[in-house]
């Protein structure tokens, strides 16, 4: 009888565990179902078209264009030309239409390969410093680095800063040729140049994002960051330096110091990419770059993927913007 009564208590006790846990398994599996493709996830593989079919939504539901005539228009002929596809491949040329319409010009698909050869072909290239007198002049290049590589660039111009901090009187700061990337550690290396609070703002379609510093921490740029020197603050002329190649967080940067005083931009006007991309995955691998978002300055200005003009345009920036430091 106690025999009897044991076994029934566990089972009891068996039911209890397993039965709640089998809602939490259900409801996760809805919730993959669900929201997964949009992360690339499905709990079985999608046939063509339907991974076609997602992509397309991802597309319409978040690109900066989603609500143009044009997107809807394209939309349905992007969906014919998934029809008759037979491989995920044959769905890129529909998806690549589709992000040039409803994503724009700094939209793009990037295969598995693809993003496999970039990541690889990825040179680390460190800011470079000098000192010209009492000006620091300091570069900083691209950046599409891990976490580690990012601490590393930030940290080349921050020593830089810190152990010159009582010599600079003013500092040139060279963006040319800075095709973008993540930006949290360009921001980090020159956080000392920049006031706390709101930099600039992610422009989404119904709302704003700011990109901020606080206490040295950089949050909404890329992987953010956090300066080894939070307590200090250099306030000085700053020239920026801009080109034709300089490009997307190149251009974010150039932003974060649009209505500062004490602040002058010269050289070429910029790429143009002035946007905000996201990334998203797909389940053979291929990722979406789709813009999302236009950069917009603490002036109130929104860049829709235009370029920034420098206040002096010259074919000698680093030239006019000593003399302009040093008068």
């Amino acid at each position: 009888m106690k025999s009897n009564k044991r076994k029934s208590r566990k089972l009891r006790i068996a039911l209890g565990i397993c039965i709640p846990l089998a809602l939490i398994i259900a409801a996760a599996l809805t919730v993959v179902a669900k929201y997964g493709p949009d992360f690339g996830l499905y709990l079985v593989p999608p046939s063509v078209e339907r991974y076609g079919k997602d992509a397309l939504a991802t597309i319409g539901k978040n690109g900066i264009y989603s609500g143009s005539d044009e997107w809807k228009s394209t939309y349905e002929e992007c969906l014919k030309m998934i029809e008759n596809a037979e491989s995920y491949e044959d769905t890129y040329p529909a998806i690549k239409k589709a992000l040039s319409v409803c994503g724009g010009k700094h939209s793009m698909l990037m295969t598995k390969s693809e993003s496999q050869s970039t990541s690889d072909s990825y040179d680390e290239v460190l800011p470079t410093v000098s000192l010209n007198g009492d000006i620091a002049v300091i570069k900083l290049p691209d950046f599409l680095g891990t976490a580690e590589a990012g601490r590393k660039y930030a940290k080349v111009a921050e020593d830089f800063i810190h152990e010159n901090r009582d010599k600079i009187k003013g500092v040139v700061l060279d963006l040319r040729g800075n095709t973008g990337g993540d930006m949290g550690p360009m921001a980090t290396a020159v956080s000392s140049l920049l006031p706390d609070g709101e930099l600039m703002y992610y422009h989404y379609r119904s709302y704003d994002v700011p990109v901020t510093l606080k206490d040295g921490v950089i949050s909404n740029a890329g992987t953010g960051g956090k300066s080894l020197y939070p307590d200090e603050k250099l306030k000085v002329p700053v020239a920026i330096l801009t080109d034709g190649m300089t490009a997307s967080s190149g251009e974010a940067l150039t932003l974060c110091f649009r209505g500062l005083e004490k602040v002058k931009t010269f050289g070429a006007p910029t790429a143009g990419y002035t946007s905000v991309n996201m990334l998203y995955s797909l389940y053979d691998g291929a990722q979406l770059y789709l813009t999302v978002a236009f950069d917009k300055t603490r002036t109130g200005e929104v860049f829709e993927e235009t370029r920034i003009v420098p206040d002096v345009v010259t074919d000698s920036p680093l030239e006019a913007a000593l003399e302009w430091l040093g008068g």
